[in-house]
């Protein structure tokens, strides 16, 4: 099984040893720049069914761990090696994929959920929504505040598929075992370090939004000592220091040079499940326990299932030096 190695992402991808059925790399590499997509394809590579796969040059050597049996699956395989390896010119991390803009979608749809599930508890009194109070933690009191809480609760709505998404796409031995089924005909499970990023830069700005409009309309009301004491306010800030040093660290090309990978690496584990931890139990008068109680759960449990369960020793591998990245190569465990 080959990883590679470098830009904070360790990417699985199945391999067999070659045998006289397996067609060469340089016949998979001709095959994939010439022939066209087919309509499974298409949906993997985002592009219309009919178009060339658009394979950067690259040496034949850096095909041959990725050769499958399957002759069918042979060029796609291929074509996602070059898209790991062609990082630098192929790779955007805010265009519109679909997986980017289902996420979006999703966001804005939980956002206008916050303003929706609240319409029914509309204050019948002159004040209208200047007189809202159903919680000390979401009181208004002027027209200003209105609009402070409602930036608050639809960023904190929109955060839900989001943080939802970051655990998830972090589960790589439910990854793992989905990519053997049907459905990676329709979604690339071998790479959701994209997705990772993109959901984990969302959520950092979110949450700033989320706790810079609340602390404002505490201190507006005069309550900012009171509200940060109590059980949501010391989870908001904890949940905002981590998202801080989860996001930064990881994100930011300057820190990244300056920080080893492993000073980056734990703390970005260990704070990001103290994160799911703080968010479970932000507002316990809301669901919101039970989803990222959940999520963090399925996270932990791929972990436990992953380091002891599906760790092996492996007694020889191969190094392989590529453009930016190394590629390991080594006979799968039984």
């Amino acid at each position: 099984m080959p990883f590679r190695l470098g830009e904070d992402e360790i990417a699985p991808m199945p391999v067999v040893p070659f045998d006289k059925a397996t067609p060469t790399p340089a016949a998979i590499e001709s095959d994939v720049v010439s022939r066209k997509l087919s309509k499974a394809e298409s949906r993997i590579f985002g592009r219309p069914a009919g178009a060339g796969c658009c394979l950067p040059d690259l040496d034949p050597a850096q095909l041959a761990g990725l050769v499958m049996k399957s002759n069918r699956f042979v060029a796609l395989q291929a074509s996602n090696l070059a898209m790991h390896v062609d990082q630098g010119t192929r790779r955007c991390k805010w265009c519109p994929t679909g997986e980017k803009l289902i996420t979006v979608v999703l966001m804005v749809l939980t956002a206008l959920m916050a303003i929706v599930s609240i319409l029914p508890n509309w204050p019948q009194t002159p004040g209208g929504w200047t007189d809202f109070c159903p919680r000390s933690t979401i009181c208004t009191g002027d027209d200003a505040n209105v609009a402070f809480l409602a930036i608050s609760r639809m960023t904190g709505y929109a955060m839900y598929p989001a943080m939802v998404a970051v655990f998830l796409t972090k589960c790589n031995n439910m990854r793992t075992l989905l990519w053997f089924t049907v459905l990676r005909i329709y979604h690339n499970f071998s790479d959701e370090h994209e997705g990772h990023k993109f959901v984990g830069w969302s959520i950092f700005w979110l949450v700033a939004l989320h706790s810079i409009f609340h602390i404002a309309r505490f201190a507006r009301r005069g309550e900012l000592q009171e509200e940060l004491l109590g059980i949501s306010g010391i989870t908001g800030l904890v949940a905002w220091l981590c998202a801080i040093i989860l996001v930064l660290p990881m994100g930011l090309q300057c820190l990244r040079k300056r920080l080893r990978w492993e000073w980056r690496k734990y703390p970005h584990t260990i704070l990001g499940i103290g994160f799911g931890c703080a968010v479970a139990l932000h507002a316990p008068p809301t669901h919101i326990f039970h989803a990222m109680g959940t999520t963090v759960a399925i996270y932990l449990a791929d972990y436990i299932l992953g380091t002891f369960v599906r760790t092996y020793e492996v007694h020889s591998a191969r190094f392989q030096r590529l453009q930016n990245s190394v590629l390991l190569t080594f006979k799968n465990p039984p």
